[in-house]
């Protein structure tokens, strides 16, 4: 292993070898080999009211929409992907969209996509495309994958608050 840390990034390091076997003989030297020396990669994760991150950051989540917001750096390194995930920090029992119960367990993904971007991420999450229920608290992970082939990834958590709705529908079927 190469420490790195003595080199500015944009750095590249230029190595070559050349071996002597049991002749002692020197053979001919290797293709030049390059090591390209990049800053650590940094993301900024911000889950808010509103699309780019500056509204007020949600710890406790009272009502859809809300907005994740991902931003990659530095500006030397451009993002190729996000994967964003949404896992349940506790153990609970809900409801699926068909009506079945559904258990759900602590660390399970809830919700986890992957967005192919160069930009900043940024996803609104709603009843459409989560199912989050009061009382639970849930942990938003983003890692990014940078053009360097560098990772970087960050992660929030919230609790959601507020009262449910029990609906019960009065309704006869024939055929």
């Amino acid at each position: 292993a190469l420490d790195t840390t003595a080199y500015p990034e944009g750095s590249k390091i230029k190595w070559q070898v050349r071996t002597a076997g049991v002749t002692k003989v020197y053979g001919d030297w290797s293709i030049p080999r390059i090591i390209d020396i990049y800053a650590k990669p940094t993301l900024q994760l911000a889950v808010s009211t509103l699309p780019n991150g500056a509204g007020e950051m949600i710890d406790t989540l009272k009502s859809f929409p809300f907005y994740i917001y991902a931003l990659a750096g530095p500006k030397t390194q451009s993002p190729i992907s996000y994967q964003l995930r949404v896992t349940a920090n506790e153990f609970y029992e809900t409801v699926d969209d068909t009506g079945l119960v559904k258990m759900v367990n602590k660390g399970e993904d809830i919700y986890s996509k992957h967005f192919d971007t160069m930009n900043a991420l940024i996803v609104e999450m709603s009843a459409d495309n989560i199912n989050i229920e009061a009382d639970i608290e849930y942990t938003i992970t983003c890692l990014v994958s940078m053009n360097s082939g560098l990772t970087a990834e960050a992660s929030h958590s919230f609790k959601a608050e507020w009262d449910d709705i029990p609906y019960n529908i009065n309704a006869d079927v024939t055929i």
